[in-house]
């Protein structure tokens, strides 16, 4: 995993062809190695201020995290929103999608609360 997320920040920012695999490295985490994927997500988070990326991240990897293993992260999602603002503003970029209706409850709660 070394460099997937400076890869995947970058591919982000450039679109380059090249860079796809992280794009596809990280897609991949998401649904067959969660835990992995949630901790590249949290280290792109960590690495940028860029709203380009935060947006990215949540329409993305973030959104489908919620929308698979929801319940696996929610809990951690409720405290995380609460305790970073960045954080906070990665929640407010997801939409539905495929959550279920009760993460995606607990997820309006959250954008509602924390909307700046």
């Amino acid at each position: 995993m070394i460099n997937l997320k400076e890869k995947w920040i970058e591919y982000t920012h450039t679109n380059d062809k090249a860079l796809f695999e992280a794009w596809e490295t990280l897609n991949d985490l998401v649904f067959k190695q969660p835990q992995q994927a949630w901790k590249v997500i949290l280290d792109i988070l960590e690495q940028t201020e860029s709203d380009e990326i935060i947006g990215n991240l949540a329409a993305g990897p973030f959104e489908d995290i919620l929308s698979e293993h929801g319940d696996i992260f929610i809990d951690e999602v409720e405290v995380k929103t609460r305790q970073n603002p960045k954080f906070a503003k990665l929640v407010l970029g997801v939409y539905q999608g495929g959550m279920s209706e009760n993460i995606w409850s607990r997820v309006k709660v959250l954008q509602s609360r924390y909307a700046k």
